[in-house]
């Protein structure tokens, strides 16, 4: 009889203890200092630029505002945006420039569908 309660004592730690630490990392992450927001459109198999800069040591959020099904992904600078991660913050170091296409095979223009990130 005693074995279910300590059971249910212990799942209810680990319960508040989950919360208590994502909590924190939710405020870690909205509380990170950022140098410029980046928001790049893609609506109908194009990006509204075909350019983006930012600066090298630059603290940028990147954000995906994306009318329908498209993603972007630069592996060297390990940016992936898609509509299950809408914005990643990143602080690219190396100048260059980091061109890059939609990465969600989203219709017959996705082939078209590029852009480049210039890193100055």
């Amino acid at each position: 009889m005693k074995h279910p309660i300590a059971i249910a004592a212990a799942l209810a730690t680990l319960a508040f203890v989950t919360v208590a630490c994502s909590s924190n990392q939710v405020e870690e992450h909205h509380a990170a200092q950022v140098d410029k927001e980046m928001v790049i459109k893609a609506s109908n198999y194009t990006f509204e630029s075909s350019e983006y800069r930012v600066k090298a040591g630059e603290t940028v959020r990147f954000i995906l505002d994306s009318t329908g099904n498209h993603g972007i992904h630069i592996k060297e600078l390990g940016l992936k945006l898609d509509p299950n991660q809408t914005s990643q913050i990143l602080t690219p170091k190396e100048k260059g420039s980091y061109p890059f296409q939609c990465s969600i095979l989203c219709g017959p223009g996705h082939k078209e569908m590029t852009a480049t990130l210039i890193v100055e």
